[in-house]
């Protein structure tokens, strides 16, 4: 009886497994075409619309960098926090860094686009202006791309430690090396578009959203494993602490945003000032109202009742909305340096993000199967 038992119960796990596998194979090849019809989109750009091109192309290499480290920063905070209840979310949360050669390599194609974003690319000692001198041997292509490369080795080595099963001094290390050079990182891409604009607060702010999206995507890999029958269903406390760390880190992100902002408006130094001038006036305007209302309003509002916590499908709504209140974020803070009076939105603004976030899901989705979390 017990040989009977146990043929019925690989049976049915071979039956669920083909099940899950010709269940998983329409939306790969879903996740395939949308990578390659991206891919065609910021070709074609590169010809059709250069300036915008290369705006979303820098939108979409943050956006893959995020994903990418939000796992080793998953797991370095679980172990600062000696947080047992993601014993099981860790296994995920380490698949995560395959993404970072593809984010190098993508990263590698924004330096061709550098004249194009970036002010500071011609700026040489005959033509600066007196003000911007002193920022001259800081903002090259040479020590731009020497600053890239380190932090690039920095994240790739500390996740790579990270992997490894160790304690909370290890984790804080990874921490305090992965909070300084992606600090840098975000100057050097994201901050230096304005080279005469300057927040000390803006790396703290890049890292909220980084690990947002993050949870958000890890959250919607957790649900999509349990769909394939690669991991056991959502515990309600399981599910429960998944919602509170949306919940938590939109609340965080809400709170250095308005820091941020506030700061600024209090000081009200032009240098600072004109960067929140362009985005909170006209069209602009608009859509930073909307990305509060995703990255912080919206999420706050769903998950503060505690049931809704604990519920898997309200959990995946969620998620989405914060990768696309990510996206919204990172194309604020970009493409008003091109496109100062109204913002573009298009198949080239669309196509780059959405190949690189099927890339990432494509990758997490081939990975599942190998996990071995259904017990």
């Amino acid at each position: 009886m017990e040989d009977n038992s146990l043929r019925e119960k690989a049976t049915g796990g071979s039956q669920m497994t083909t099940k899950n596998q010709s269940t998983a194979e329409p939306l790969s090849k879903s996740y395939q075409g949308i990578m390659a019809t991206g891919f065609l989109v910021f070709a074609v750009g590169l010809f059709a619309a250069p300036e915008r091109i290369w705006s979303s192309w820098l939108v979409s290499v943050c956006m893959l960098i995020g994903l990418a480290m939000s796992g080793p920063v998953l797991i370095a905070i679980v172990r600062l926090c000696a947080a047992n209840w993601a014993d099981r979310i860790v296994p995920i949360a380490k698949k995560t860094t395959s993404l970072l050669p593809l984010s190098a390599g993508l990263a590698i194609l924004c330096v061709f686009g550098a004249s194009t974003l970036y002010d500071w690319f011609h700026m040489t000692p005959e033509n600066v202006s007196s003000h911007m001198a002193h920022k001259l041997g800081w903002l090259n292509l040479n020590s731009f791309i020497l600053r890239s490369i380190l932090c690039f080795v920095v994240w790739a080595f500390g996740a790579k430690w990270m992997h490894k099963k160790s304690g909370r001094g290890r984790a804080g290390v990874f921490m305090v090396l992965f909070g300084f050079s992606f600090s840098i990182f975000s100057f050097d891409w994201l901050m230096s578009l304005e080279p005469t604009w300057f927040s000390t607060m803006f790396g703290v702010y890049c890292f909220a959203g980084l690990f947002l999206s993050g949870a958000a995507a890890i959250t919607l890999v957790v649900l999509r494993g349990i769909h394939l029958g690669a991991m056991k269903p959502l515990s309600p406390n399981l599910a429960h602490d998944l919602g509170k760390l949306m919940f938590a880190f939109s609340f965080f992100w809400g709170y250095i945003w308005y820091c941020q902002y506030m700061l600024i408006w209090y000081t009200d130094m032009p240098e600072e000032t004109s960067w929140f001038a362009t985005r909170m006036t006209g069209s602009w305007a608009t859509l930073s109202y909307l990305s509060l209302i995703l990255n912080f309003v919206a999420p706050f509002l769903i998950l503060l009742p505690a049931p809704w916590k604990a519920n898997p499908a309200i959990l995946g709504r969620v998620a989405l909305i914060l990768l696309v209140g990510r996206w919204l974020d990172l194309y604020i803070i970009i493409t008003p340096t091109a496109f100062p009076d109204l913002p573009p939105l298009g198949l080239w603004e669309i196509g780059p993000p959405l190949a690189v976030l099927s890339a990432f899901f494509w990758m997490m989705s081939k990975k599942l199967p190998k996990l071995s979390l259904a017990t």
